[in-house]
């Protein structure tokens, strides 16, 4: 009987009856984790609690250092005070003062030990001054404006004392330019390049020589803008790299500057050579010209050059020698 009802309903259908098996299991399992589950959690945060607390230990934060640094910030030490320096001490940037040579903190407006003036972006104007009339003591080319519009550069209105924020205040000097005046005496670097070179039928060279964005084709003997060609020498370089031989053009002109000095071009290398020019300024139309040695304006030509002072002649033939002082304290 028991083996005829265990074939009849069992065997014939043991796919189901484990199925239903295994999903009473389930039903069991996930009931017995979802009565359970506060205590596990509870339990898990306790063990955790303990454990932290026994494993580690906290410290109270040493506030001084921090408390130290804070005072410092607020109202900053005495840079010539001595005092022990830690890693929370800020560093002072120091420099050497031109004038007695010992060290001072840097962006001083002046020195302490000896009331030398600093003229940081040196333009030729003290920083103490620059910031009296709200100049910028970092900048140059401040000194060049007219901040009053009075017809004067701050610079001379240093030079002369007077108040470069005041038009009615401006110094009084002799002017032979009448509506033009010498701002100032700079150096301007010109790039030379001795591009190429070519034999022609007399058996002389012809040179291909760029100077300030144009290009000039000359001879030895030839002047190009104050500079005249001398010398040629032609060099040709044989050379091994990495097991080929290669020719190296190493050709040399030689140029005279304007003081008779020797200046070297080789072949394709950029040469930079730094000339003298003169700031003119026209007071009535408020430009500036840059010149230099034999240019004209209005009706004076500049005929000498140099880092102090020009020289000007008129087309009546007289000559005029302008000064050009750049104060440093």
């Amino acid at each position: 009987m028991l083996k005829k009802l265990f074939r009849t309903y069992f065997k014939k259908n043991i796919e189901k009856w484990i199925f239903f098996i295994l999903f009473i299991a389930t039903c069991i399992a996930f009931a017995t984790v979802i009565f359970n589950l506060p205590y596990f959690k509870v339990s898990l945060i306790e063990r955790k609690i303990v454990r932290t607390a026994s494993a580690s230990t906290i410290e109270r934060i040493d506030l001084k250092p921090y408390e130290e640094l804070k005072k410092i910030s607020i109202k900053p030490e005495d840079y010539f005070k001595n005092f022990s320096r830690d890693i929370f001490s800020p560093l002072v940037e120091q420099i050497e003062c031109p004038s007695c040579k010992k060290s001072v903190a840097k962006n001083l407006d002046v020195c302490p030990l000896c009331s030398y003036k600093f003229d940081t972006d040196e333009d030729g104007i003290p920083n103490e001054w620059e910031k009296k009339y709200l100049l910028n003591p970092f900048d140059p080319q401040d000194a060049y404006l007219d901040k009053d519009g009075d017809g004067y550069s701050n610079i001379d209105e240093y030079n002369s004392g007077t108040n470069p924020a005041d038009p009615s205040s401006k110094p009084q000097e002799y002017n032979p330019l009448g509506k033009y005046r010498l701002a100032r005496i700079y150096k301007k670097p010109v790039e030379l390049l001795f591009d190429g070179y070519m034999k022609l039928p007399d058996g002389t060279f012809s040179f291909v020589i760029n100077m300030q964005k144009g290009t000039h084709f000359k001879k030895i003997g030839d002047t190009v803008k104050d500079y005249k060609i001398l010398d040629f020498q032609k060099n040709l370089v044989k050379e091994n790299r990495m097991g080929v031989e290669v020719t190296e053009d190493r050709s040399m002109l030689t140029l005279e500057t304007k003081n008779g000095d020797k200046l070297n071009l080789v072949y394709h290398q950029v040469a930079t050579e730094k000339e003298l020019w003169v700031q003119i300024e026209d007071l009535e139309n408020r430009k500036m010209m840059d010149l230099r040695q034999g240019d004209s304006f209005g009706s004076f030509k500049i005929t000498t050059v140099t880092e102090n002072e020009i020289e000007l002649m008129d087309n009546k033939g007289e000559k005029y020698n302008l000064n050009y002082k750049r104060s440093k304290e």
